[in-house]
């Protein structure tokens, strides 16, 4: 019963790390770029974020500290878990300055995108977003190495059967459940998103020349995200509340980042709780297959539904005018 209560008292506390670490991102950064969400404009008009910085790495520090005070490995765990997020809210204020300084070389961000060039331009945007990986990299290299995380940097075994009973089909193979998610889930959203703007990108014959560029983005930010969320953050979670609030943890941080991606409050809270449940099924199929290659390849699906409506630039006044009511992540 007592290791119980430390137990949950540890998830409680690399929750409120997280939650902090998330209003850090938001003060220097926003969900892809400056004051581009609810929090970040809000936290703008509070105070700089250097304020904003200084508070957040001195709660970090607090919670180390105070982990101090239990000598098991699972105090050990904490304090790590906890320089993990300091070292990628670190790696994301470097990102910033570093972006902030090369972007007016860099040229357009590929969006809206009319050929494939922008979506090379994307990709070579997005891939600053792996700028925080390093120092992550480097808090993990100097890490104890006691505690038994490694970061799941492969494809995976997807012939390991998933915990969830499916009627009549029983526990499938993560093989199976990615051919039902894409059946049952990826092509009636992929459908839904496209019935909103007239089926123009398929019709017009957009869609098809964009194809490349498309996949190149999606391929670009599903494996940046999936390596810092599932990658990184689940295996430095893990040995400190064990793998079940793990997957939990990584799924509220990787929901509360794509929160504020819409204006409207109501539709921020929404996409932040949908993010939620798919970053869970996300880590889990991590920890089934024991690889990235599932969540990468689902991840890029839903990318694709997004990117397939919203950065698609139609000449007919119509679609230009649908898209601007298109949904946006």
């Amino acid at each position: 019963m007592m290791q119980k209560r430390r137990i949950e008292r540890y998830w409680i506390t690399l929750l409120v790390a997280l939650f902090v670490g998330w209003l850090g991102v938001n003060a220097v950064w926003g969900l892809t770029g400056p004051d581009d969400t609810l929090v970040s404009g809000w936290m703008g008009q509070v105070a700089p974020p250097g304020v904003w910085l200084a508070g957040v790495f001195a709660v970090l520090a607090s919670i180390w500290v105070l982990s101090l005070r239990s000598p098991s490995n699972h105090g050990k765990a904490v304090r790590f878990a906890v320089l993990i997020v300091g070292a990628y809210l670190g790696g994301v204020a470097g990102f910033e300055t570093l972006y902030r300084a090369v972007r007016p070389a860099l040229g357009s961000t590929g969006v809206p995108v009319t050929s494939i060039v922008d979506g090379l331009r994307f990709a070579l945007h997005r891939s600053f977003m792996l700028m925080p990986i390093l120092p992550m990299v480097l808090v993990w290299r100097l890490g104890p190495r006691d505690l038994g995380r490694p970061v799941p940097l492969r494809f995976g075994d997807w012939s390991t059967r998933t915990r969830v009973k499916l009627p009549l089909l029983g526990h499938v193979s993560w093989s199976w459940a990615f051919l039902i998610v894409a059946v049952f889930v990826g092509i009636p959203f992929f459908l839904v998103f496209q019935s909103q703007v007239g089926f123009e990108p398929i019709t017009s014959g957009v869609l098809l020349r964009m194809a490349p560029a498309l996949l190149l983005m999606a391929l670009a930010n599903g494996v940046v995200e999936e390596v810092v969320f599932r990658g990184f953050f689940l295996s430095a979670l893990t040995p400190a509340t064990g793998i079940r609030a793990a997957v939990w943890l990584q799924a509220i941080f990787f929901g509360l980042h794509h929160f504020g991606s819409s204006p409207v409050p109501m539709q921020a809270l929404t996409t932040m709780l949908v993010s939620t449940l798919v970053g869970y099924l996300l880590g889990r199929s991590v920890v089934g297959t024991r690889g990235l290659g599932w969540a990468v390849l689902i991840h890029m699906m839903a990318d694709l539904t997004f990117f397939s409506v919203a950065p698609v630039s139609l000449k007919p006044k119509s679609g230009a005018a649908a898209f601007k009511s298109a949904p946006r992540r």
